[in-house]
């Protein structure tokens, strides 16, 4: 793959393949939990939306001892109700298959202790989310440039830029999700001396942007 086809390509699965093997952990399921929230947004049961939160609090070490386990019940519980409520719609029966099952391979990808499999796992649920709305596939490309960035153009960040100021800004935006300061980071970045077109640019872009985004970690030094 070249640059301007990582810069063109609307589907997700080639983009993530294609590096798979650069990408941490973290960085796949922060990545899987935003695409799969992006394409549930009409979806209403509350026991996915949960296990989205859960998986998202394990990739930053946060979750609670028991907290996966009680989550995998819950979205065995709802994707079994998904399948045996025939008075739904159709469109809406697709979409709540759909999003079940994404939160459960999500899930599942937590539990694997193998990284390949934890890997394919998380792929698996952004499928089902993407096949669960119109339009997933491309807004799941997008949120993945910015949770991995671009792997041809790998950012400098010398510790120059780490000023006490910078740091708390993107601390702040990552534990509030407050991107909409990201262009004052992208001030506050310049002023220090950063002058890295790329990470100013995405900073001050519309976006989207998500926990996980690839600035943001720079900062913070996560993976």
């Amino acid at each position: 793959m070249t640059e301007a086809e990582w810069l063109a390509c609307d589907d997700p699965r080639p983009l993530f393949f294609a590096f798979v093997g650069r990408y941490s952990r973290r960085k796949v399921l922060l990545f899987s939990v935003a695409g799969c929230a992006e394409c549930q947004v009409r979806f209403t049961d509350e026991r996915c939306w949960s296990a989205l939160e859960v998986v998202e609090r394990f990739a930053d070490g946060l979750a609670l001892p028991g907290e996966v386990d009680f989550a995998v019940t819950a979205a065995d519980e709802a994707r079994r109700s998904a399948y045996n409520t025939p008075e739904w719609s159709p469109g809406l029966r697709r979409m709540r298959r759909c999003s079940t099952e994404a939160a459960c391979a999500l899930l599942a990808a937590v539990g694997h202790a193998n990284s390949r499999a934890s890997f394919a796992s998380a792929v698996d649920a952004v499928e089902f989310a993407r096949q669960g709305v119109k339009g997933g596939k491309s807004a799941q490309a997008r949120l993945l440039r910015d949770v991995f960035g671009n792997p041809f153009r790998p950012a400098p960040f010398p510790p120059s830029w780490l000023t006490s100021d910078v740091q708390a800004l993107a601390r702040g935006i990552y534990e509030e999700r407050a991107f909409d300061r990201l262009s004052i980071l992208a001030d506050a970045l310049q002023d220090t001396g950063c002058d890295n077109a790329d990470i100013l640019d995405h900073c001050r872009g519309s976006g989207p942007h998500v926990r996980g985004c690839w600035v943001v970690d720079l900062v913070l030094g996560k993976q």
